[in-house]
């Protein structure tokens, strides 16, 4: 895998992130639509794109609590960089390996302070559509579960979205 477009779904394009450590990030999106000023993360750990007015990011970090210090700067310095150009249309999406507060997890779950202050900063909603009678996590194992998976956009993308 390179950093370089290539099409391993037919009808769409994958813009690719792969990092040093073989880790990597992905943006795909329907084939004519047209992705610009891709950033991507040297780590592998985050990728974003342009599409028209709305940035597309992809952010895959660290797990595990001895990754904490580089999560938290990934959060607080990594995707300063990554919507370096800010729009009013963000679409943030990835596998965080932490959650936002206590009630996303059961057990001891990694909370970071960086990432729910981005996420407010950027006055960004979570999408995910869940019963609100029970919890809803995203990984589980044999000693507990968490919602370490989002996928969050800005208010006008969430109004777009009410509205379909």
């Amino acid at each position: 895998m390179t950093n370089n477009e290539s099409s391993l779904l037919y009808g769409y394009e994958t813009h690719f992130n792969e990092g040093v450590d073989k880790r990597g990030t992905a943006i795909i999106v329907k084939e004519g639509l047209l992705l610009t000023n891709i950033k991507r993360l040297p780590s592998g750990r985050g990728i974003a794109g342009l599409h028209e007015d709305t940035w597309l990011v992809n952010i895959y970090a660290p797990s595990g609590s001895g990754n904490r210090q580089e999560r938290e700067k990934i959060f607080s310095h990594d995707l300063a960089y990554l919507l370096r150009k800010c729009q009013k249309y963000i679409l943030l999406s990835g596998d965080f390996n932490c959650v936002l507060s206590q009630s996303d997890g059961m057990g001891s779950p990694n909370i970071s302070k960086s990432l729910a202050s981005a996420i407010h900063g950027l006055a960004l909603h979570d999408v995910w559509d869940s019963p609100v009678h029970r919890p809803h996590y995203t990984h589980y194992t044999n000693d507990g579960a968490t919602r370490i998976e989002r996928i969050c956009i800005t208010a006008p993308l969430k109004k777009s979205k009410e509205r379909n």
